[in-house]
């Protein structure tokens, strides 16, 4: 009896089995209907480099990575780039150059197709630290003025980064511009790392990044410091002409002699003179300062100067009336009606040339050219016989002409004058 239920479970369970893997496969067909699988590719990923305590990556290898994933349609439309994690592990990675395989992870139930790269080099070196000197750069201050040696505080700071990098490291430096400064002062410097060569060490950190600098100064005895005067024989000036502007570079020297030789000096050094015959316009002189033989202009002893004169002519306002209007290129056939005569004329020029200027020397044209039969309003042009004044300058009153061109045939002769019959 036992066989026999034996060999009928046996045969029925051969079914029930063959029954489950048909009922799951038919399950698998229908889900992968339902929500196929897909494949989809991210690109630029950040690459993380997971590095040790004391390790530095000095070199420059691929930030980014590009990935291809597959997974059910409903799970892919949820991925998002923040789910994946592509990571390179230089945990146990010692200094040198390495190359890694890297390592993707994605937060989702997935299938990791494919990374590019695959891998990346990295170099590595060992992190180090040291105490470089503190060094501060100063630019001259006035020539009248001694600067004192800097006192810096901290005199040294702690250099780190990359092996390599901090050895290159000669020291730290800061500079101040003492250029304009006449008294004692403090102030705060960034310090830049710097190699034998005065070249900028990059990739290395600074602690502190700054200093405290503070330089004595105070004034020299035998420097003083002079006004420059242009020495203008305003005499010489030429009639008609005034001067706009008059500048010297410099505009102030310092100088070095005995005691002696400075307190005759004063606080003003004149040029030699400088003549303005024959000059009308804008020019530039190069002169000597006139100093005594035993003092020393600083910093290279040049006693010359450049001054620089603006010249121009003075302006004067004239008016001249009654100047005739010569009307041409009034076409055949045609004749003028009802037209001023005469005008007056506003000049604004130079006295120098107003001065000569007549009232024959001033002429109105207006031009017809082209113009037919109608009425029309010209402005006059004038017109100078002798000299050239700005055309903004010259204004005729009035300023518009209305001129009226007929037909010559319209113009009617005189009416004569009745003569007187003797009785």
């Amino acid at each position: 009896m036992s066989k026999r239920w034996q060999k009928i479970l046996n045969e029925n369970l051969a079914w029930f089995l063959g029954a489950l893997v048909l009922a799951f496969f038919v399950w698998y067909v229908a889900t992968l209907q339902a929500d196929p699988f897909v494949t989809q590719s991210f690109s630029s990923i950040p690459i993380r480099l997971d590095v040790s305590d004391g390790l530095i990556v000095t070199n420059s290898p691929p930030e980014v990575a590009s990935i291809t994933i597959t997974g059910q349609q409903s799970i892919m439309g949820r991925l998002r780039r923040e789910d994946i994690v592509i990571h390179a592990d230089l945990m146990a990675a010692s200094p040198g150059v390495q190359t890694v395989q890297l390592v993707a992870e994605v937060n989702r139930v997935v299938s990791i197709d494919d990374t590019r790269p695959t891998q990346i080099t990295v170099e590595l070196e060992s992190i180090e630290s040291g105490q470089k000197p503190v060094i501060i750069e100063t630019t001259d201050p006035p020539a009248d003025i001694t600067a004192e040696q800097p006192v810096v505080t901290p005199l040294d700071v702690n250099v780190s980064g990359a092996s390599s990098d901090v050895g290159r490291v000669v020291g730290v430096y800061g500079e101040v511009d003492l250029s304009e400064s006449r008294s004692a002062f403090e102030t705060q410097v960034t310090l830049v790392p710097r190699d034998e060569n005065g070249r900028r060490v990059d990739n290395v950190t600074l602690d502190p990044t700054t200093a405290r600098v503070s330089i004595n100064l105070y004034r020299r005895d035998d420097v003083v410091r002079l006004a420059v005067r242009p020495n203008l024989q305003l005499e010489t000036t030429e009639e008609g002409y005034t001067l706009t502007t008059i500048r010297s570079d410099p505009t102030e020297v310092f100088v070095r002699g005995s005691s002696t030789a400075l307190a005759d000096l004063g606080d003003t050094v004149f040029t030699a003179p400088i003549s303005l015959t024959g000059r009308t316009g804008d020019f530039q002189v190069d002169v000597p300062l006139e100093l005594p033989a035993d003092v020393v202009v600083l910093p290279a002893n040049d006693r010359n100067v450049s001054v620089e004169i603006g010249i121009e002519a003075q302006m004067s306002v004239v008016q001249f009336d009654s100047v005739p209007v010569d009307f041409i290129g009034l076409g055949d056939g045609l004749s003028l009606d009802s037209t001023a005569s005469t005008i007056s004329v506003v000049i604004n020029a130079p006295r120098i040339l107003l001065d000569s200027l007549t009232s024959d020397d001033v002429h109105a044209v207006v031009d017809v050219s082209g113009f037919g039969v109608g009425e029309y309003e010209i402005t006059p042009q004038i017109n100078l016989a002798r000299g050239q004044a700005q055309a903004e300058s010259i204004i005729s009153l009035p300023n518009v002409l209305n001129v009226v061109v007929v037909s010559a045939d319209e113009v009617l002769p005189p009416t004569p004058e009745p003569t007187s019959t003797g009785n």
